[in-house]
């Protein structure tokens, strides 16, 4: 396997996009291209796009899977909003999601695409049947980005999504077939958290506290499947209502399933060779437990200085500040700041976060003056 095709899962936290003027831009750019055509009509109107990064391509994905993602893939989406009811004015919310297995290629291309938007204020081709000609789409003013990582989405990404996200075991590079009718059912392991259903690669070696679990043991294909649920001590009945729905859906009219709670999971466990009571590792905080206000100094070492106080007065037009809150970390760009600086916000945001030890999946969201979004200005400990 080459260095092209190395999985992210262990990498996640140190591209992003970090990758200016290294050998995976170059590769990415060369792949890609700096622009692949543009679309017609996309966000010119309130709605949700959703692209997957298929070998250097950005392709359309689906309206009837939307929320359905894969663990080995990057996807693009776009928000498109009015930001004050009953004007016409809109506003644009522009996320990478980087499944917890996907290529640092995919991942690089993702970012590539987004950070595009920022030069030309246009974005990636829709694909349209029959479309030849460069339709130049101007999102009248930059949106706000966020970088989405598997298992720590945004809130404002799972809000696009009101039965929750699934994300599913392979992408893209695996492809799918239909299996034989006769062919043994694969064992399958399912998290269930209240926003979520994720397909959890086997084998493992813990289980999170606080979630939900459904494991179907596999077995011949004309045997009717067992289904175990798991319902870990602190999860929430919505998570075990949602992890009922699951288990009868893997179940259908012939399975059957069992519930397992505390001391009796032991079978459960067993069934995955993992020890009873689960110790799942330390992940690391997803943000600060208080504010830190930062300047961004593209020259310095590290590219960053922390300020003495934290308020909105000390946001500079002519400037880019890093905002670390316990939930994210924020990256405001001022409407003066050089493009030096700019290329280097992303980086130095993920320096901030190994800095600080915090988990390499923490949330960063791309903030623009005059487009902050209630969440950024909530953080500032004067509110």
């Amino acid at each position: 396997m080459d260095d092209s095709d190395t999985d992210l899962k262990n990498d996640i936290g140190e591209t992003n996009i970090a990758l200016w003027g290294s050998d995976l831009h170059q590769r990415v750019r060369e792949r890609a291209g700096d622009v692949e055509s543009a679309w017609d009509d996309i966000g010119q109107d309130e709605g949700l796009w959703i692209w997957r990064i298929e070998d250097f391509k950005v392709v359309p994905w689906p309206d009837d899977r939307k929320g359905q993602f894969y663990d080995g893939d990057s996807y693009i989406i776009l928000h498109t909003y009015k930001k004050t009811p009953g004007t016409q004015a809109l506003a644009h919310d522009l996320h990478f999601w980087l499944g917890s297995q996907t290529s640092l290629d995919e991942a690089g291309t993702a970012a590539y695409k987004t950070v595009e938007l920022d030069d030309r204020k246009l974005f990636i081709n829709h694909f349209r049947p029959n479309l030849t000609t460069l339709h130049v789409v101007d999102l009248g003013g930059l949106p706000t980005q966020y970088r989405e990582c598997q298992y720590y989405e945004s809130q404002r990404f799972r809000s696009y999504f009101p039965q929750g996200i699934r994300i599913l075991t392979g992408g893209v590079r695996t492809g799918f077939s239909h299996p034989e009718p006769d062919t043994p059912r694969p064992p399958k392991l399912f998290q269930i958290t209240a926003n979520s259903v994720t397909e959890v690669r086997l084998p493992v070696k813990y289980l999170e506290e606080g979630d939900v679990y459904v494991f179907e043991p596999g077995g011949e294909a004309n045997t009717p499947p067992a289904i175990m649920q798991y319902n870990a001590k602190g999860s929430t009945g919505k998570e075990r209502f949602k992890a009922a729905e699951v288990s009868k859906e893997l179940a259908g009219e012939l399975g059957e399933v069992q519930v397992y709670d505390g001391d009796a999971s032991v079978p459960f466990f067993r069934a995955l060779d993992i020890p009873y009571p689960p110790e799942a590792p330390s992940r690391g905080q997803a943000g600060v437990s208080e504010p830190i206000l930062l300047r961004i100094l593209p020259s310095a070492t590290p590219p960053y200085t922390p300020l003495p106080t934290v308020t909105r007065e000390a946001l500079d037009p002519s400037d880019i500040f890093i905002l670390a809150g316990p939930k994210a970390i924020y990256v405001w760009m001022g409407s003066q700041a050089s493009r030096e600086e700019k290329r280097t916000i992303m980086a130095a945001a993920q320096g901030f976060i190994k800095e600080k030890g915090l988990r390499p999946e923490t949330s960063i969201v791309r903030v623009v003056e005059g487009n902050e979004t209630k969440a950024f200005w909530d953080t500032f400990p004067e509110n």
